[in-house]
């Protein structure tokens, strides 16, 4: 059995998308107050640092 390298870019993309999530549910329950364009910045600077991450660690594969 080979084991399987951890995808970072992944990885780092679903907590992007859990926190922003959060920060959703909070502002709708009324406890933070987040601006819609400071959660594109963030959506955008965070999938950039996903495929960052995911272009710095990619491997070819070995057959």
């Amino acid at each position: 059995m080979s084991r399987r390298r951890p995808d970072y870019g992944s990885l780092l993309a679903g907590l992007l998308f859990l926190g922003l999530g959060v920060a959703v549910l909070l502002q709708n329950r009324g406890t933070v107050q987040v601006e819609p364009l400071w959660l594109v910045v963030a959506l955008l600077i965070g999938l950039g640092a996903a495929g960052l991450a995911r272009a710095m660690s990619w491997r070819p594969k070995d057959d």
